[in-house]
């Protein structure tokens, strides 16, 4: 039998997203997911059926290796600001370049302020979720109300706080949508996890 055949894709998906969660180091999580492999494909059984809930058995996992806890998700913790910069930077550079465009000013607004709001705290209920084990279904639909919402008052004609040059907003923009690039890049470089079977980079 094939040790990745007798593993469901979304057990596997979910078991490394709790122990990502809970701080376990990728050397942890690769060999704790070739001893799931190894005993599914000698016993024939399914990983739920050996191990249980995926996110509860990461929880053992952590228990059992005595993972730290106190600062439990600091990866995803550390995608917030990347994730609500880029959005915040995307929507200068659009916007100053519309407004460089159209000859004029970029427009500091309410809205978009409490649109960033938004999206903070639904990063930081999405972090929540994912640590309960919750369900890719419902995390997207949190996803996606919460940028609905921000776009819609990002655009709304909520009160004006101030004015800048539009190529100030567009320069600015480009600039952060760089310098987040390249964080992002190296942080991804650092946390890829490697497959313990065959060795390729696992998401």
């Amino acid at each position: 039998m094939n040790d990745t055949a007798a593993i469901d894709r979304d057990w596997q998906d979910r078991f490394v997203m709790g122990l990502r969660l809970r701080d376990a180091s990728p050397e942890l999580i690769a060999d704790q997911l070739a001893l799931v492999r190894a005993h599914c494909a000698e016993s024939g059984e399914s990983a739920v059926d050996a191990f249980g809930d995926p996110t509860a058995y990461a929880d053992s996992v952590v228990a059992e290796w005595g993972v730290p806890q106190a600062g439990a998700g600091r990866e995803v913790v550390a995608m917030l600001p990347p994730a609500v910069g880029g959005f915040l930077a995307g929507a200068l550079t659009i916007r100053g370049a519309t407004a460089l465009i159209d000859g004029e000013s970029f427009e500091i607004r309410v809205g978009g302020l409490v649109a960033a709001l938004i999206l903070v705290g639904a990063a930081l209920a999405l972090v929540r979720l994912l640590q309960r084990g919750a369900s890719l279904v419902g995390c997207l639909v949190l996803v996606a109300v919460a940028t609905a919402v921000a776009v819609l008052l990002d655009v709304a004609e909520t009160p004006l706080l101030a004015t800048v040059p539009a190529w100030v907003a567009l320069g600015l923009g480009l600039v952060a949508l760089a310098v987040l690039a390249l964080a992002v890049g190296r942080s991804a470089r650092r946390q890829r996890l490697i497959d313990p079977v065959d060795g390729r980079p696992m998401g």
